[in-house]
């Protein structure tokens, strides 16, 4: 279950994923620069389909699908812009 980010969680062990669903395996709340405190690493799932093009569609042959690490920086509260909402934003994931 998702919940909004808490800084207090995350600092104690909780459980932090974007809201998208993709992992954060490490995070750092002291990056040193004022807006965006936060650092973390999260493994993104990228799918790229390999085709070959026919007339006027592209016939699908190949999904490969691969995770790569990024490094993003967050604020204070865990979202990615301090102006909108985004699939990347920090969530907490608790157990029922």
């Amino acid at each position: 279950m998702q919940k909004p980010f808490s800084l207090d969680k995350a600092i104690n062990g909780g459980r932090v994923e974007t809201r998208c669903g993709f992992v954060v395996v490490k995070i750092n709340f002291d990056t040193g620069i004022d807006e965006t405190p936060i650092a973390a690493i999260v493994l993104e799932e990228i799918s790229e389909v390999n085709g070959r093009w026919r007339t006027k569609r592209q016939r699908k042959k190949h999904t490969t699908t691969r995770i790569e690490p990024c490094m993003t920086l967050y604020h204070v509260d865990g979202r990615l812009h301090d102006d909108k909402d985004d699939d990347w934003d920090l969530v907490i994931i608790e157990e029922p």
